[in-house]
Formats: C-alpha cells, sequence, structure tokens
C-alpha cells in the first residue's frame, strides 16, 4: 500500500508523475506570492513546517520545511535533467513552487535588523527551486 507524503504525493507513483496543481486565477487584488519584492508577515509569523526558509546556516538548512522542500524537488531531478528545453525546466519550477505554496507553505526569509519574517517573491523562490 502506498503512502503519501505532507505535500499529498505518492512517494512510489508521483515521483513519476506528480498530481496536478490548480492554477492560481488571476485577481486584480495584489497576489501574496506574486510580489517580485516579496512582503512582510505579522510580527508573531513563524514559518510553518512546509515554508522553505531562504537563507544560509544549518538553521536554514535544518527547518523541517526545507527538509520537505529537499525531497520534494528530488522527485523533479531526473524529469528536470531531462528536460530538453528551458521552457520544459521552467514549468517544473513553477510547479514545485505550486506544491510549496499550496501545501500552506511559504518561501521567506529572516530580516535580523528589523527582527521580522518576510516572503520572498516569485524570483527569489524561483532561484530557491532552481
Amino acid at each position: 500500500m502506498a503512502t503519501t507524503n505532507h505535500y499529498g504525493y505518492n512517494h512510489i507513483t508521483d515521483a513519476i508523475s506528480p498530481r496536478t496543481y490548480i492554477e492560481p486565477t488571476p485577481s486584480s487584488e495584489p497576489s501574496a506570492y506574486g510580489s517580485k519584492t516579496g512582503r512582510s508577515h505579522p510580527v508573531d509569523f513563524q514559518p510553518s513546517n512546509y515554508s522553505v526558509v531562504c537563507g544560509r546556516g544549518k538553521e536554514s538548512f535544518n527547518h523541517v520545511g526545507n527538509r520537505h522542500f529537499r525531497f520534494l524537488t528530488s522527485t523533479f531531478i531526473e524529469r528536470y535533467s531531462r528536460a530538453d528545453s528551458k521552457a520544459a525546466k521552467s514549468a517544473i519550477v513553477s510547479k514545485i513552487v505550486a506544491v510549496i505554496r499550496q501545501a500552506g507553505g511559504h518561501f521567506c526569509k529572516y530580516k535580523r535588523d528589523t527582527d521580522t519574517w518576510f516572503e520572498v517573491g516569485d524570483h527569489c523562490a524561483r532561484e530557491k527551486v532552481s
């Protein structure tokens, strides 16, 4: 019997064929994820178990969300390396970012000088995945 991980992926079959994700619908409201510069979170914000902490050091590396992130990306490595165009690779990166966000995760960074977390924009999130 196959089990699914925290992202809803089946460890056996979905590594070959990940589930389809629902595209976010366009809106006139500014997207929480669409900003290229990112957005600040409330003072009491803490990254969830699905959030990816962008940064250096063992705190970022060992964060449970980053460990989930590394597992998720490992399921796409073969497909990414076999992709024959930049557009195909870009689609894989977009899918990974969408899966993290649909699981309730954020791509976030800690600002020591202001002691706050902020969500990085799409560009930084895609760079992290790439």
